[in-house]
């Protein structure tokens, strides 16, 4: 049988052959060393679970507060209660860590000196806070005193640490996402142009074309942004918001949905969430340079184009505005499509006059499923139009006009000067026919139809994700140094492993010497320490933990009895100095002590696996 290696314990002095263990006489536990990779595998595998549950709380933060932006109030509890469970956990899982540690160490710390029984008691005890604030204020020794103070300070920064997870995120009522839930919904009837709001609740078809064209005014005191800028499905809607997006040539409205309960409650703010219905109006212009009449002056002027006989063609214009403005005519009865109207825009001017010939096209709802969502066709072509309609005459009152048109002023915005540039007008144009068909979503009567219905619902919002990751690293980082250092300390003897049964084989020697005191006591009739009152006081007890290896890998693991002196002896009699021919008695009396205890013992401990 090949040798066994040698141990660093002070213990061992000699080691005995394998064959020589069945014969030795166990004063404690016998056990055998673990490795130094089963010792950091345990290490590691408490920390792996600690990992664990740092990424299960990240997990559910990241789930309810990026791929949930609003949830209602049962998954707000449900939220409440997986991540109050997991840092419960995580918090029980550190504190576990920590007491690990102090399980192991508490056997090193007891190996290093001899200690009185109440000290071992509460070093024993070390996975007490309290127990550890004990020792430490019954005792004068300040490195103990910071070791505890550390220590304690470990603890319970630990676990405040993990409570205030809790303070870097809030759930709180959503402002810009909406909770959608079937329901009655109100969306807006836009089968026509409806007049009682502009018109004195006439809903001819005069009517309804100046209402129109005011319309497309008014629709200028709304927001106009880009349409990479859309709102997401479901976002909620301010009047604070874009009502209108736009990209060269085109427009595009995003249709709301109300809340029918909030919006026939008096009392309520009504809530309009953004629907994935869209509608867009394009247009395309052409444009011309005016070679006569250019100044305004004139009914009929001469354009140039090359398309036409001579290179050029008159055109009659409807209204006569001026110089320095721009007249919008249109034939209402030549329509360029079912969907699209033909508007004509002269740009009077003294030194560049232009004419432009548009088209404006505006097209169908998506995502429209139910009948309701449709536009009507009278809404459709005074929507391409209805920059051009005047609706009302004042030369024929009485007649419907064929041809009509709208002179705007250079200084306004509908009346622009362009210079040219048939695309800017294409875009005004767009701009003025998606306002007309989104004012008239916003005015007109409300239908309420069976759909998503838009509440407020709840949102997490993550208001210190640097202060959840600091504590994250912290716990998870500190554990795995603090668990790796103690490890690898605590591994310089043998920690005895099988619960209290284990430990009490390693306490046997201490019974023996509470016994002989418990009967010194009763004889004597002077106190506890009746090894103190033989030895006339310059004497007393204390323990220290030993693990000495008796062969083939195994150690004996015991609590030694031993006698240190007391410390109003060493200031009396000269205990300082170890030549004194007290240290020399003291020793001895430990070594017979000792030989004692070793001849004393009635029974051979059989081998037990540590």
């Amino acid at each position: 049988m090949a040798p066994p290696p040698r141990q660093p314990d002070s213990d061992t002095a000699s080691l005995p052959e394998a064959e020589d263990v069945q014969l030795y006489e166990f004063k404690g536990l016998a056990a055998r060393k673990a490795s130094k990779v089963r010792v950091l595998a345990r290490v590691l595998g408490k920390w792996i679970v600690t990992v664990a549950l740092i990424v299960a709380v990240y997990a559910v933060l990241i789930s309810y507060s990026v791929d949930r932006p609003v949830m209602s109030t049962t998954k707000k509890r449900q939220f409440n209660a997986l991540i109050t469970g997991l840092l419960i956990t995580l918090g029980l899982s550190t504190a576990s860590f920590l007491t690990g540690m102090c399980d192991d160490m508490r056997w090193w710390i007891l190996s290093r000196r001899a200690r009185s029984q109440h000290k071992v008691e509460h070093i024993l005890h070390a996975h007490s806070t309290s127990r550890v604030i004990r020792l430490a204020s019954r005792s004068k020794r300040s490195n103990i005193h910071v070791v505890v103070t550390l220590w304690v300070l470990l603890i319970i920064g630990a676990q405040v640490g993990i409570a205030s997870i809790g303070l870097c995120y809030s759930v709180e009522r959503t402002e810009d996402k909406a909770l959608l839930v079937r329901g009655n919904v109100s969306i807006p009837d836009m089968s026509s142009i409806e007049t009682t709001k502009v018109a004195n609740g006439s809903n001819s078809q005069r009517a309804q074309e100046y209402t129109a064209n005011s319309l497309g005014s008014v629709s200028l005191a709304y927001d106009t942004a880009t349409i990479d800028q859309i709102p997401q499905p479901g976002d909620l809607y301010s009047s604070d918001d874009p009502l209108f997006f736009c990209d060269d040539g085109g427009c595009i409205y995003a249709f709301h949905e109300v809340n029918t309960k909030s919006a026939l409650d008096p009392d309520s703010f009504p809530i309009t969430a953004v629907t994935n219905r869209l509608v867009r109006v394009d247009t395309i212009c052409r444009s011309y340079r005016v070679t006569s009449g250019g100044d305004g002056l004139f009914e009929n002027i001469t354009i140039a184009d090359s398309s036409s006989r001579g290179g050029a063609r008159n055109v009659t214009l409807p209204v006569l505005g001026g110089s320095d403005q721009s007249t919008f005519f249109t034939d209402t009865m030549a329509p360029c499509g079912p969907t699209c109207g033909s508007v004509s825009v002269f740009e009077a001017s003294s030194s560049s006059p232009w004419l432009y010939e548009c088209n404006t096209t505006v097209g169908t709802p998506t995502n429209a499923s139910l009948p309701e969502h449709a536009l009507g066709d009278d809404l459709v072509w005074m929507v391409a139009m209805a920059v051009a309609l005047q609706g009302y005459s004042t030369t024929a009152a009485d007649e419907d006009l064929q041809v009509q048109g709208i002179v705007y002023p250079a200084a306004t915005y509908w009346g622009t000067p362009m210079s040219g540039s048939s695309d800017a007008l294409a875009l005004l144009m767009s701009r003025f026919a998606i306002g007309v068909l989104g004012m008239a979503a916003q005015s007109n009567t409300a239908l309420f139809v069976w759909g998503d219905a838009p509440t407020i619902g709840q949102k997490l919002n993550m208001e210190h994700w640097d202060m959840i990751h600091l504590i994250m690293v912290l716990t998870a980082g500190l554990q795995l140094v603090l668990g790796t250092a103690a490890a690898l300390t605590a591994h310089r003897v043998v920690v005895p492993e099988g619960g209290p049964v284990a430990e009490a084989e390693v306490l046997r020697p201490m019974l023996g010497g509470a016994r002989r005191r418990r009967r010194g006591r009763f004889d004597k009739g002077k106190g506890s320490m009746s090894l103190t009152v033989r030895q006339g006081g310059d004497v007393k007890t204390a323990w220290v933990y030993r693990n000495k290896y008796v062969g083939d890998g195994v150690y004996d693991l015991y609590m030694e009895e031993v006698l240190v002196p007391c410390k109003s002896s060493e200031s009396k009699t000269g205990w300082g100095s170890k030549k004194g021919s007290r240290w020399t008695r003291l020793i001895k009396r430990n070594k017979e002590n000792r030989a004692s205890t070793d001849g004393s013992s009635s029974s051979r401990a059989g081998l037990r696996d540590g």
